[in-house]
């Protein structure tokens, strides 16, 4: 059984899903895994899949052995066609980034903000209007009174956990 972390509780309730960002059930995890990599790791390795982007790319939890407590691991990012990206040290980090409302972009490995794109004004103002109170959400879950950019939080989770690329290189059937 996949167990997510207790700060990601309510997620699905303050509306923090959109285009970009929709929650997924985790115990489908396995599969989804082994179609992206070709087969289950037999290291010990787990990635919980909590969450896709609206190309079928994967936000899971990053599990191995000697670090395989869901309420620290890293939030990464495995994306449809092959890219890789860590997004947060830990689950609290990736709240940032949920509540900021950003896109990240796999390809170009940095964030885009959906909204700036959009020509329905009413759609906008619903949107940013949801990413306040999805962001008032995370402050209250993180105890935080700011929150981070992206950019900053991403920084530090890939200083934090490196090594992604390197695992994935090493353990893909399909490279």
């Amino acid at each position: 059984m996949s167990k997510l972390p207790k700060i990601f509780d309510g997620l699905a309730d303050v509306g923090a899903e959109h285009a970009e960002f929709e929650l997924r059930d985790p115990e489908e995890s396995d599969g989804d895994i082994k179609a992206w990599l070709g087969a289950l790791p037999s290291d010990g390795t787990r990635f919980i899949v909590f969450a896709q982007d609206g190309t079928g790319s994967l936000f899971c939890l990053w599990l191995r052995p000697g670090h395989d407590d869901v309420e620290a691991a890293p939030v990464v990012y495995l994306g449809s066609e092959g890219e890789l990206g860590v997004l947060g040290k830990d689950p609290a980090a990736f709240l940032e980034l949920v509540a900021s409302g950003m896109t990240f972009d796999g390809h170009g490995g940095g964030f885009f903000d959906p909204l700036e794109s959009e020509d329905d004004e009413e759609f906008a103002a619903e949107g940013k209007a949801r990413r306040a109170k999805v962001a008032e959400w995370v402050k209250q879950r993180t105890g935080k009174s700011e929150l981070r950019e992206p950019d900053a939080v991403r920084a530090e989770a890939e200083a934090a956990c490196p090594g992604l690329e390197a695992w994935v290189t090493a353990n893909n059937a399909y490279r």
